[in-house]
């Protein structure tokens, strides 16, 4: 599958500007910074565009979104000090002095715009060996992260605090809190992927500040920035999208009518999703920095987790040289990463106010989704994300379908397909001859045989029916109960109770059909399943028999990542075509532990993914 990047805020650079004393420090004293009092640290927000970054990987695109996703309605500066940003500790927490000043002015272009806001910090000292790191909350009303941690909280503490995942910002709906979405710091690293082995790169999250450069009025700090921090929004964003050219799937009625869908009708709702997140994301994985899927083709995108090209948003030429060390990580390990998850919303749930439409642009037609992300061997159904996609047939009217049959029935027309189907695979017909005999030389009068079937449900899915034999005269009726012979009522009966095992009934109400499609990060770019020789070339039916490379080894070098939700990536999925019918209800993937590369006898749709990093990553799908 294609796929998009969802460029959120992943780009986002921030610049912070440190300040320094103009105090001397003796030789061999503790050094203090802005001794005399208060000081100033200001920060450059660049928010990402579309038009910044270089598309050197494959599956990458780069899309502004929507206005409202780029606002910043509140925001802070946590300090945290230390030789390194592992052993760190938190000293202070300031707001960030007008911190949307200019930053959502102007809709149309605030997203491309480069601001700086400032801090007034407090009186600060640091020891020749202690460093000044950065984290920056925006959007932080409503959430946890409203309340600072306790000073001397190591900094790995903080950036693994977990959040409920309605304290993201957004809704499986499309909707956006009156707080904005959340943004916190992007873990980033120092050494380039993509076309080259990152191999033994640093990856931070927290920013060293240049302590050289605390400022003593707020217009040196605006001018000066003492470092380069980049944020990200909390979560990921999925669209949908349709391309659908068919609008019949090759089923017809008995009088070869075609049964045709409108596919602006088809909806969707996102299924399977993350309780809850960490504050920050944790991509300081060094295992997975060297991995790599043979069968990507894309020189630029042959190490995954890291991108090939540096950030580029414009910046101050004071911080130009630092910032462009600085490469996009594409990966999280989400909390329940090697385990078999607890998720949110299993099925979709089937009534009005969940479905949204699929021409994803506008209010209420994208879902705002928690980070999921999980290793090969729990790469399952069951773990994994899911757009739950429902087309609509038939006009909207019911129809019914009978086992693998082609066709598709009226009620009634279903009804008389299972009486002949009986009668015709069973030898139903000897059966009720003999009855028909039997009953006639108990009566002592002409009879005649028939098969009546009774749908004695009318909901969406599976049908239960009956089906009675009748049995009148000229001048009577009876019932199975009148034939007297012992022989001929078991083999009836028995005839009937086999076919209604065999002729399953399913009610398309409304007309609708249903179909799951598991959403792809990295893909059939990065991670291709047709890498010759590396795996069962015709899995089997479990994660081990699929995704292990050797008797002992899941193949993550080849496949991690090739499913889930990253945050600050926007997943457009394109439903490109409609093949078969899917469910007639919404399937649920609670406990399926169906691995998600498993290779099924037919399709019914065609998805492909394009992926923002707020890319857009692009999956088609075909039903």
């Amino acid at each position: 599958m294609k796929k998009f990047s969802f460029l959120a805020l992943a780009a986002a650079g921030l610049l912070f500007a440190a300040c320094s004393s103009t105090d001397d420090v003796a030789e061999n004293e503790v050094p203090v910074i802005n001794g005399n009092g208060d000081s100033f640290v200001g920060i450059s927000i660049q928010l990402p565009n579309a038009t910044t970054p270089s598309l050197t990987r494959g599956n990458d695109d780069y899309s502004d979104g929507d206005a409202k996703e780029y606002e910043v309605k509140t925001g802070k500066l946590l300090l945290f000090k230390g030789s390194t940003e592992a052993n760190s500790k938190f000293l202070m927490a300031k707001d960030l002095i007008e911190p949307t000043e200019g930053w959502n002015s102007d809709p149309s272009t605030y997203v491309t715009t480069t601001k700086v806001a400032v801090a007034k910090i407090d009186k600060l000292t640091l020891t020749a060996d202690e460093q000044l790191f950065a984290y920056v909350v925006l959007n932080y009303g409503g959430t946890e992260l409203a309340t600072n941690p306790a000073v001397n909280t190591p900094f790995p503490t903080w950036s693994e605090k977990v959040l409920g995942a309605a304290q993201r910002g957004g809704t499986l709906e499309g909707e956006i809190s009156t707080n904005g979405l959340l943004m916190t710091n992007a873990p980033i690293a120092y050494k380039q992927g993509g076309s080259k082995d990152p191999s033994g790169a640093t990856i931070l999250t927290a920013v060293q500040l240049d302590k050289e450069k605390v400022k003593n009025t707020k217009a040196e700090a605006e001018a000066a920035p003492a470092g380069c921090i980049y944020v990200e929004r909390a979560t990921a964003k999925v669209t949908m999208h349709v391309n659908v050219s068919n609008t019949t799937i090759g089923m017809k009625d008995a009088s070869e009518t075609n049964l045709a869908m409108d596919p602006t009708t088809i909806a969707w709702q996102i299924i399977n999703t993350e309780p809850n997140f960490y504050n920050t994301r944790q991509a300081n994985v060094p295992a997975w920095l060297p991995y790599f899927n043979p069968g990507c083709t894309n020189a630029n995108a042959k190490y995954r987790f890291v991108s090939n090209d540096l950030f580029s948003p414009q910046l101050p030429s004071a911080v130009a040289e630092d910032h462009t060390q600085a490469y996009r990580t594409y990966f999280a390990k989400d909390l329940q990463f090697d385990k078999l998850a607890t998720l949110d919303k299993d099925v979709a749930i089937d009534d009005a106010e969940h479905w949204l439409g699929a021409y994803a642009e506008e209010k209420g037609k994208r879902a705002y989704v928690p980070e999921n992300t999980f290793n090969t061997e729990f790469q399952t159904r069951h773990n994994t994300t899911q757009a739950t996609i429902r087309v609509k047939f038939n006009g909207g009217s019911d129809f019914y379908t009978i086992s693998n049959d082609a066709l598709y029935y009226t009620a009634a027309n279903a009804k008389n397909k299972i009486a002949s189907e009986i009668r015709a695979d069973f030898d139903v017909d000897k059966y009720l001859k003999q009855a028909n005999q039997d009953i006639a030389n108990t009566a002592s009068s002409e009879s005649t045989a028939l098969l009546t079937v009774n749908f004695t449900t009318s909901d969406a899915g599976k049908v239960t029916y009956t089906v009675t034999p009748a049995f009148t005269t000229t001048s009577a009726s009876y019932t199975t109960e009148d034939i007297t012979d012992a022989t001929i009522k078991t083999n009836l009966l028995g005839a009937i109770e086999n076919a209604i095992a065999r002729y399953t009934v399913t009610l398309y109400k409304n007309g609708y059909s249903y179909y799951n499609v598991r959403i792809k990060h990295f893909g059939e770019v990065e991670t291709p399943w047709s890498s010759a020789g590396a795996y069962i070339t015709q899995p089997g039916e479990t994660t081990e028999q699929i995704y292990k490379i050797s008797d002992s080894t899941y193949g993550d070098n080849y496949f991690l990542g090739r499913y889930g939700i990253v945050r600050d990536n926007w997943y457009k999925l394109v439903i490109d075509e409609i093949a078969k019918l899917g469910s007639a209800v919404p399937p649920s993937v609670k406990n399926d532990p169906t691995p998600d590369d498993e290779i099924e006898d037919e399709y019914y749709i065609s998805c492909h993914v394009h992926v923002l990093p707020w890319v857009l990553r692009t999956q088609s799908v075909k039903f």
